[in-house]
Parts: C-alpha cells; sequence; structure tokens
C-alpha cells in the first residue's frame, strides 16, 4: 500500500514538473522556426548589380545586369537566372541564380559555376577562378511611385489664389 502512494506521489511530481517545463518553454523548434520562414515572401527582382576583379591586372569591373542579360568580363560571360531580395520588413538580404561561362580560345566556351550567390555572405558560395573574381553586390527593386495627384485641382487652386494676390497687390498700389 505504502508503494503505491509513493509511486502515485512519484507520478504526480513528474506531470506536474513536466507540464511547467512544457509551458514554460518559449524557445520554437526547428519545425516551428522552419514554418516561419516558410512564410517570408521574397520579392523577385528583374536587376542585380554584379561586381567583378581580374586579380592579374587589378581592374575592376561593375554592371547592372539584367535577368538574361549577358554580361562579357575578361574571358568569362555571365547570365543572371533568378534574382531575389527580402522583404522590407526583413532583414536586407539579396539573392541571384548565375551561370557563369569561360571562353577558352580554339575551344567551346565551359561552364565553370552555376548557383545562388548571396550578397550578405559571398564567401557562402563562391566562384572560385584563378583569374577572376565576381560577386553579387545588390539586388535593384522596382519602387513604384505613389500615384500622382490629379492636375486639375491644384492647378485650380493655384491660379485662384495667385489672382487673389495680384488683385490685394493692384489694391495697394
Amino acid at each position: 500500500m505504502r508503494q503505491n502512494k509513493l509511486f502515485i506521489a512519484f507520478i504526480s511530481l513528474f506531470v506536474c514538473f513536466s507540464g511547467i517545463c512544457i509551458a514554460t518553454n518559449e524557445n520554437p523548434t526547428q519545425e516551428e522556426q522552419k514554418a516561419d520562414d516558410d512564410k517570408i515572401e521574397w520579392i523577385n527582382s528583374d536587376k542585380v548589380i554584379i561586381q567583378g576583379l581580374d586579380k592579374v591586372t587589378g581592374r575592376v569591373f561593375s554592371a547592372q545586369v539584367r535577368l538574361g542579360q549577358k554580361v562579357v568580363f575578361g574571358g568569362l560571360e555571365l547570365y543572371i537566372k533568378k534574382a531575389l531580395h527580402s522583404p522590407p520588413e526583413e532583414p536586407n538580404e539579396s539573392f541571384a541564380f548565375v551561370d557563369i561561362f569561360e571562353n577558352r580560345p580554339g575551344e567551346n566556351k565551359a561552364l565553370i559555376f552555376s548557383g545562388w550567390m548571396i550578397a550578405s555572405n559571398p564567401a557562402l558560395n563562391p566562384f572560385d577562378h584563378s583569374v577572376y573574381d565576381v560577386w553579387l553586390k545588390e539586388t535593384v527593386i522596382k519602387v513604384e511611385a505613389p500615384p500622382a495627384p490629379e492636375a486639375d485641382a491644384p492647378t485650380k487652386d493655384l491660379k485662384e489664389s495667385e489672382k487673389h494676390e495680384d488683385e490685394e497687390e493692384e489694391n495697394i498700389d
């Protein structure tokens, strides 16, 4: 009988403490964090700013490139396939999927890089070449201007106010 009471007391304490531990665990699990990350709606961009460096000559190259546009830098051809930017409420982040081909004399061009470049961390997926460095500087986002006010209303108000000022000036003289 005494063993049963101890067993029930032990189970009660276990349930009580585990309930407190579960209730006070405010750290999100990996699954919850992943679900939050999946909710981010990335902004598609149609332009990126890409930079390159010729390690031999020290020449720096910078260009604003549209998706699908071919850019030639030394013996390289670059194509931007996709560009994404984080939403304004998230930390600033830019991604671009880039294909880089090398033109070798007397040979067909060879694909030497195909992958995502990240502006904030170029070393995460680096383009490794003996002569050239290429990295993503940023994505360019279209900023839509607010609609312009109707042209008739402000113009009429300005003209009417100008008339009153002119009349007053004429009366003062």
